[in-house]
């Protein structure tokens, strides 16, 4: 009987060119649309690390030009923020 390791490298050797074409385009496909989910989250986050100010400019796009954690500051010493989140 075959291991699953030989099975799997004959698999591999075997794929014709469009199967390796189709493999590549998957990659670069699934790479493009988690990039497409991750930024918005990402965005979102150099904004709340980024002055206000400096925000206000735009043009951010990997990470903050003027790094500080004033806004989190902020934030928590709002109390209604709490009672917001129950």
């Amino acid at each position: 009987m075959e291991s699953t390791g030989t099975s799997r490298r004959s698999y591999l050797k075997r794929r014709t060119r469009g199967e390796k074409v189709f493999s590549v385009f998957n990659v670069i496909l699934m790479v493009f649309l988690v990039l497409m989910v991750f930024y918005p989250f990402w965005y979102a986050i150099i904004y709340s690390f980024d002055t206000p100010a400096d925000a206000s400019l735009g043009g951010l796009f990997l990470f903050p030009r003027a790094f500080t954690f004033n806004n989190y500051y902020v934030f928590m010493k709002d109390s209604k923020i709490f009672i917001a989140f129950g």
